[in-house]
Order: structure tokens, then sequence, then C-alpha cells
């Protein structure tokens, strides 16, 4: 494959992964300002409390993922460039959103109830899924770190 028709085959994928990104977010909103739409947050057991602050915590978190993620492919899909600093930031700030969406949920749930149901609601108050995810996104940044300086090495050669 020629490098022409690499960098065209990697602006039409970042164009169709920033659509899906931008249409992800628009549905996380809606699930963000649904859920207190659901039971009024006032008249809400201190359960029903937690979970929907955790659940708009988490929603919130995502939304702000799948943004800097739309961002990243759409400045992709505009200048085939995958090894920029901009990207290596935006590649961390994804990975340090997952790490923090491994306990910031539920302390924030907590924190909306007083920390009446520390323990006894949530069960699982460190998501384990999340934090690998993270520890991995952020592995992937240090490696398109590389790859930048990388870039830059070759762009000064030729």
């Amino acid at each position: 494959m020629n490098r022409d028709r690499i960098i065209r085959n990697l602006k039409t994928g970042s164009t169709c992964v920033t659509v899906l990104c931008f249409v992800l977010l628009a549905v996380n909103l809606y699930g963000t300002f649904a859920v207190f739409g659901l039971e009024p947050y006032s008249a809400a057991q201190d359960g029903t409390r937690f979970q929907m602050v955790e659940i708009c915590a988490r929603f919130a978190l995502s939304a702000l993922m799948l943004l800097l993620a739309a961002l990243m492919f759409l400045r992709l899909a505009r200048n085939g460039r995958p090894f920029s600093q901009k990207n290596v930031r935006t590649v961390c700030a994804i990975g340090i959103l997952f790490l923090l969406s491994t306990i910031l949920p539920a302390l924030i749930g907590n924190l909306a109830t007083g920390f009446r149901l520390f323990g006894e609601m949530n069960q699982q108050f460190i998501r384990v899924s999340d934090f690998v995810g993270g520890i991995i996104m952020l592995l992937t940044a240090y490696v398109m770190h590389y790859g930048t300086v990388l870039q830059q090495e070759s762009d000064e050669t030729l």
C-alpha cells in the first residue's frame, strides 16, 4: 500500500469515527439529563440518589472522553497526521479520565448522600475495567509520543 492510499484510508476512517463519537456524545448527554427525569431528585431515597449522581458522573466523564476523541479524530481526518503533540496530549487526557472514572463517580455519589451509604450501596467502589483501560490509554500515549519523535526525526532528515 502506498503512502497516499494509507493517508486517504486514515482520513476516511477518522471521519467515520468522528461522526460516531459525536452521535454517541449526543446519546450520552441525553442519557445524563434523562436520569433526572425518571424520579425527582429531592424525593428520591439515599440509594436512588447515590445511583442517580453516580450515573450522571459516569455519563459526564464518558461524554468528555467522547468529545476529546471526536476532536482528535477530526484533526486526523483533516491533516492525516496521527503523530502530533496534540494527539499525544489528547490520548493522555482520555487515559487520565479513564483512571478518574474508576473511583470519582462513586466518590461523588457518596458525597451527594453524605457518605451514609459508603460500602453498603457500592460493592464495587473501584472499577477495574476502567482502571485497565486508563493504563492502556496512557501507555498508548507514550507509544504515540515515541512515534511523534520518530516522525520529527524523519521530517528533519529529509
